[in-house]
């Protein structure tokens, strides 16, 4: 009898845990940590009334909580390809968690689109302005994937790429197994996939450490397209 309780007991536990949801870490515990995170965003990005943003390649909400909490009449949707960074239960819950503090947040709509490696999965001609913020890297299929931007910008819709830089080819990134962008190779990648570059803001240098006494110097640069 007792071996079938504890068998009981076992199973029950599994399927407790099996449906619960996953813990994550908050990277900004509070609306004022985000703001002042994303707040240089705004040397290079300022939406207008009614535009509609598309956060490509989010990871997580932080950036789309940040501009509804600072423009008015915007909407702002979040894709990613892994919802091991982003998902709507996720979304909700940092909603709740910055609602603690200012209880707009807990109004504020934000829908999150799943993509995969070939495809947003966007709308199409829909966004006025499409944020790639430190993820062209990742790309898989370049040409695929800035094809299907541009499809989902409305006509001189504007892309903002956000895009760590480095001056040679072929150093591997320190947070992932991808190399370094050179500018060049950005630039031209996406005027291939009919956009027209309109200009570039540097916004910091990073040195990073390579190992054995070897280091790289990035600028972290936004470069500027609009979709022909």
């Amino acid at each position: 009898m007792k071996k079938l309780l504890s068998i009981a007991l076992v199973f029950l536990l599994f399927s407790f845990s099996k449906n619960q949801k996953p813990k994550f870490a908050v990277r900004f515990k509070t609306p004022k940590i985000l703001k002042q995170s994303w707040n240089d965003f705004d040397r290079t990005f300022i939406p207008k009334k009614g535009e509609t943003i598309a956060d490509v390649g989010a990871q997580e909400p932080s950036l789309a909580f940040y501009l509804l909490g600072k423009y008015d009449s915007i909407t702002v949707v979040t894709q990613d390809i892994d919802t091991s960074f982003i998902s709507d239960y996720k979304i909700n819950v940092i909603k709740n968690l910055y609602g603690k503090y200012d209880k707009k947040y807990l109004t504020m709509k934000i829908p999150f689109v799943l993509g995969n490696k070939n495809s947003t999965n966007l709308s199409k001609n829909y966004f006025d302005a499409i944020l790639l913020t430190r993820v062209y890297h990742e790309f898989s299929f370049k040409s695929a994937t800035i094809n299907d931007l541009s499809a989902c910008l409305k006509k001189n819709g504007k892309l903002y790429v956000t895009e760590d830089i480095a001056t040679e080819k072929g150093i591997k990134r320190t947070d992932c197994e991808n190399d370094y962008v050179l500018e060049e190779d950005l630039v031209r990648d996406f005027i291939a996939g009919n956009f027209l570059f309109e200009e570039e803001n540097e916004l910091s240098t990073t040195t990073d450490f390579l190992g054995k006494g070897n280091k790289i110097e990035t600028k972290q640069v936004v470069f500027i397209f609009k979709k022909k």
